[in-house]
């Protein structure tokens, strides 16, 4: 157990006091808030039940409340853990409230468990950097402190569930590709990757694509690195060691062969939950036995599913007909010429005499009733929603009709890979910039769509700059209009304010690179990676803010850790200019 959590590092059972006290704050602070802080301190936010006011979890909650009804009368043989074919929070929540009633913190202890697991993750990556104990924590205390963390575990939500198991699932791998690995370990920790797959998979299941993506390529280098260890002269020198290294890059290959068979599997699964009353002959039964069942996916189409077509066969050269001969066509005959004069005073006459009735009629028609009942409408607030209406229905038919579309073609296996990932981008984008509040403040670059991939690349250096540091310092003081209040703007602009200086650290890792690990490269690339992926396709800075905490939880606490190894470096004009001197001095007397 005591090695188990740093995975190689010195004995310590740091890791699992770390868990006891997230766990612990994590029930007290979502008791606080589910129970004091929004009922008594902020009613104006408050929905009912402890729950934040004009959120998913309040849907989620009445949904919970239907299922655990359905289960209380039906028997357990009711259960689904997707009621609604999508949401797995709504079945798992419903069977907490039919053991404990519909109390949303029914559901505490469990999302206290998982946010706890993520911390202890996050502690023993950062423990593993080569920093003490006390600068770890130090390091996560965002983590923990955030108000904004309060919504993962203290509201329902899947967000928790998917928090703990992607940082669980990147510590697993990097202790497992550490050079400090135990053999005594692989296996725990194997199964430890893969039950955090599976969690992720029921609740997060696209980000199956992206964790198969870097196993792929961890599997790719290394394998490149045992055949260039294998094949490459060998020289007198430190064979023991070679022979060490070359044996750790055989079992890494042979781990991640396991690893992205995990997770391969489960990109193309879906795992589903049934009861199954206790005892069997009992339909009504209290208790019941949980059935899962795993099922592939190939059955459920995706958004992008309906823009895959197969490219046409190349159209035949044709022959060019030849050109038909045309007879050359007569000349007009000549008309009469009229004096030139006569025939601009004519038509300047006629245009004149047009001109005065049409006056004559605008001025009627500006004296009217209904022009004027028509000028009072325009100048009316009734109008101007009208045209706002009109405009967005404008803008999501231009979206709707911005259709990004993939052509398989026949030996172009790279091509087909990279145009599906394209397409699901653009079509996940095209989901937030055409889906209903698109004028809510807190949507950024709604109007950009990804039409055909060259779009898509030349959005990185702005997904890039969204995802990483929005809400921007100009939107710190700005109430949004809608789904949003004052308290939650001014808490995002303190948390932001902290990432700013955090990410100065990571300017330390930057340039120590003799410090670099798998415990600092996989957790950033992998948090970089998905970053970006989210910066491309979310067009609101709200759901955005939300779904990239665990990713820039990994970007602020490598960066606090940095900042940490910073204030212990002491620069050479802070010891006085007879610092060299005096060392001098003292070494002759100590020869």
């Amino acid at each position: 157990m005591k090695t188990f959590f740093h995975s190689g590092a010195p004995a310590s059972n740091m890791g699992f006091k770390v868990w006891c006290g997230i766990f612990l704050y994590a029930i007290l602070a979502g008791l606080a808030i589910q129970l004091v802080i929004l009922p008594y301190i902020f009613p104006q936010l408050h929905a009912g039940n402890g729950l934040l006011a004009g959120r998913d979890w309040v849907g989620f909650h009445a949904q919970a409340i239907t299922e655990a009804q359905r289960i209380t009368q039906g028997g357990w043989a009711e259960f689904r853990l997707r009621p609604d074919g999508d949401n797995a929070i709504i079945g798992l929540t419903g069977f907490f409230y039919v053991l404990f009633g519909p109390h949303p913190w029914a559901l505490l202890p469990l999302s206290a468990a998982m946010f706890a697991a993520g911390g202890a993750a996050l502690f023993s990556m950062i423990r593993n950097l080569g920093l003490e104990d006390n600068e770890s924590i130090i390091a996560i205390l965002p983590y923990l402190l955030f108000p904004s963390s309060l919504l993962q575990y203290g509201q329902i939500h899947k967000d928790v569930f998917c928090t703990a198991t992607v940082l669980v699932i990147l510590w697993a791998w990097s202790s497992l590709l550490s050079e400090k690995r135990q053999r005594r370990n692989v296996l725990p920790l194997l199964v430890v990757s893969a039950f955090a797959l599976i969690i992720l998979s029921v609740f997060r299941p696209y980000l199956m694509y992206p964790l198969l993506g870097i196993g792929v390529l961890l599997l790719v280098w290394y394998a490149m690195r045992t055949g260039w260890q294998f094949f490459r002269p060998q020289s007198p020198g430190n064979v023991v060691g070679r022979k060490e290294r070359f044996r750790k890059n055989i079992g890494s290959v042979f781990i991640l062969v396991v690893i992205n068979a995990c997770a391969y599997f489960m990109s193309i699964s879906i795992v589903d939950v049934r009861m199954q009353p206790f005892p069997a002959s009992d339909v009504n039964a209290r208790m019941g036995l949980p059935d899962f069942r795993w099922t592939s996916n190939r059955d459920v189409r995706s958004a992008d599913a309906l823009r895959v077509f197969v490219a046409p066969p190349p159209k035949p050269v044709e022959i060019a007909a030849p050109e038909p001969v045309v007879e050359p066509i007569p000349p007009k005959p000549t008309e009469p010429e009229y004096p030139a004069k006569y025939v601009v005073y004519k038509v300047a006459y006629k245009k004149y005499q047009a001109y005065v009735e049409e006056v004559k009629k605008y001025q009627a028609y500006e004296e009217s009733p209904e022009v004027k009942k028509y000028k009072a409408y325009v100048a009316s607030p009734a109008y101007a929603a009208f045209l706002e209406a009109e405009a967005e229905a404008a803008r999501i038919k231009a979206v709707q009709q911005c259709r990004a579309m993939m052509f398989i073609r026949d030996d172009a296996f790279f091509q087909n890979l990279v145009d599906r990932g394209f397409l699901k981008i653009a079509v996940a984008r095209a989901g937030f910039t055409s889906s209903g509040g698109t004028t809510a403040a807190s949507n950024i670059d709604k109007g950009i769509d990804f039409c055909k991939n060259e779009d898509l690349i030349r959005y990185i250096p702005r997904a890039l700059q969204i995802a990483f540091f929005a809400p921007f310092p100009s939107k710190w003081l700005s109430v949004e209009k809608r789904n949003s209040s004052p308290i939650e703007i001014y808490i995002s602009a303190v948390e932001m304010f902290y990432c700013y200086i955090a990410y100065l650290g990571l300017i330390y890792w930057a340039f120590n690179y003799r410090r670099w690990n798998v415990f600092l490269l996989l957790p950033m690339t992998f948090a970089f990676g998905l970053c970006l992926l989210l910066g491309l396709t979310v067009a609101n800075v709200g759901t955005l803010y939300r779904m990239r905490f665990p990713f820039a939880m990994i970007f602020v606490s490598i960066g606090m850790a940095g900042i940490l190894q910073l204030a212990k470096m002491r620069p050479f004009w802070v010891e006085g200019p007879d610092a060299a001197d005096n060392a001098a001095e003292a070494s002759r007397a100590a020869n």
